[in-house]
């Protein structure tokens, strides 16, 4: 765990007496994975590329995304889709 996923783990680790504290509060705190997953859905269809953004950090951002949505997607398929 990194980022802030790791320091909201650091801040409420007392919290969890079971994996089921820690499930239950990481989803209140960061969301269902599939809500997340039609977050990120939206966030890629609308994804353009930014005034002053290199292709790089573009693309690397996309890519991210795309995980987000499927992580078993095929190479092939995903760089057909970008």
């Amino acid at each position: 765990m990194c980022g802030t996923a790791r320091l909201w783990f650091d801040n409420n680790e007392d919290q969890f007496k079971k994996w089921s504290d820690f499930e239950r509060l990481f989803e209140e705190t960061f969301g269902m994975p599939e809500d997340l997953k039609r977050f990120a859905e939206g966030l890629l269809r609308t994804r353009a590329h930014r005034p002053g953004e290199t292709y790089d950090s573009n693309v690397q951002d996309v890519l991210s995304l795309w995980r987000r949505v499927d992580k078993s997607m095929i190479g092939r398929t995903r760089r057909y889709r970008i």
